[in-house]
């Protein structure tokens, strides 16, 4: 006997997103979302446990400039000292996800998600459930920061 099963349609790839695009992806993932700028370029501004964090458009899409086929999630923290490189690697080294760095004295987790090619919706939800995942270890992570580097405010 054969399979005459209908197969299921193929849903919609995502090619691009604009930022109300993006920021109705960050509200269907349960994150509080807010479209704004920095003065150059259009962001999304929201929070884990109470440590913001910004997303932020990359490369326009051919078919318009308000369209991105990638963006980046990015925590920006000011601190009082820099961190001790240790603390910074032991991330790095340890998180396969999100990269960590310290530049003018900010320290950075950034995290990358393309667009290009076309992604799945549910793949989109996956990666901001990883950024969420990402944001409450490194929140814990931080806690190991010697009481004289602490961390100041968000940027």
């Amino acid at each position: 006997m054969t399979d005459t099963a209908t197969p299921a349609a193929t849903p919609a790839l995502v090619e691009h997103l604009g930022i109300d695009g993006l920021t109705d992806l960050l509200q269907r993932a349960g994150f509080r979302a807010n479209a704004a700028s920095d003065g150059q370029r259009p962001l999304v501004q929201s929070a884990v446990q109470g440590l913001g964090f910004l997303l932020v458009p990359g490369n326009p899409a051919r078919i318009a400039a308000d369209r991105y086929v990638d963006f980046s999630f990015n925590c920006l923290i000011r601190l009082e000292t820099p961190l001790p490189a240790t603390l910074v690697e032991q991330w790095n080294e340890n998180k396969r996800f999100g990269r960590c760095f310290q530049r003018d004295g900010l320290l950075v987790l950034a995290f990358d998600v393309m667009l290009a090619g076309g992604v799945a919706d549910r793949f989109l939800l996956a990666q901001c459930e990883m950024w969420d995942r990402l944001m409450h270890d490194f929140i814990a992570h931080l806690r190991q920061t010697p009481a004289g580097n602490a961390v100041r405010q968000p940027a």
